[in-house]
Formats: structure tokens, C-alpha cells, sequence
């Protein structure tokens, strides 16, 4: 199953290192991963000391389809039957100061948030 992200990150640098910026909406699809997946074969270190199950999880593919810097925040949903459902918010990905690498990107599990969702937006009407 894949779920969809679409946001406004840089998509690349320029050989003197300067960021890239796109000039329309970008959107990549890409599966949910096991926790187990995801510390084996994306970047450990990073996702071992970030990664908790039922609080976040990982996403995505090591081929380059990426989010990348300027993404984080983005709604990562899925299309059925016309509506579409929000299944985590993106938190980070594995960059260094120029670059995103071809890795998976780790999202807010928004499962965990639903009654505090559904509190706050009864409590504003």
C-alpha cells in the first residue's frame, strides 16, 4: 500500500552547492516500513535513536524518491475511494547540509493524536 507525500523541499543542489527550490508542488508515494526494516537497512544510528513504535514510523524507498529540507510537516495520506486520510505528519530525514540522501523518512504516528485532534477541534466548533 502505498500513501502519498507532496510538499515545496528543495529537490537538489547546484554544483557550487546552492539549493534547489521547486517551482511547483512535488509529491512522491511511498510504502510504510516495519521498525525492524527500517533499522536494518536505512541509516541505524539515526533511526535507532529516533524511531519508537507507536509514536513514529518509517516511510519510503532507498532509490531517491525522498522528502527532503523544507518538507517536514507534510501530511503523509492515502486515497480511498475518493477521501483522503491523513496516517502521519513527516518529522525528518536522514541530510547533511546541501543534500537529502536517498533514505526513508520517519513520521509522527497521528493515530496517537486522533482524541486529542477530535478534543481540540469539538472545543473550537
Amino acid at each position: 500500500m502505498l500513501f502519498q507525500i507532496v510538499g515545496l523541499g528543495t529537490i537538489g543542489t547546484s554544483k557550487n552547492n546552492t539549493v534547489i527550490m521547486p517551482n511547483e508542488l512535488q509529491r512522491a508515494d511511498m510504502p510504510v516500513l516495519s521498525y525492524k526494516k527500517c533499522i536494518q537497512t536505512g541509516n541505524s544510528n539515526t533511526f535507532r535513536n529516533y524511531l519508537v513504535p507507536g509514536e513514529n514510523f518509517c516511510a519510503g524507498y532507498q532509490n531517491g524518491t525522498t522528502a527532503c529540507r523544507g518538507d517536514s510537516g507534510s501530511g503523509f495520506a492515502i486515497n480511498v475511494d475518493g477521501r483522503w486520510f491523513v496516517r502521519g505528519v513527516l518529522s525528518f530525514g536522514v541530510a547533511d547540509s546541501y543534500r537529502c540522501f536517498s533514505n526513508y523518512n520517519v513520521f509522527l504516528d497521528i493515530v496517537k493524536y486522533i482524541p486529542w485532534i477530535m478534543e481540540n477541534m469539538q472545543r473550537r466548533g
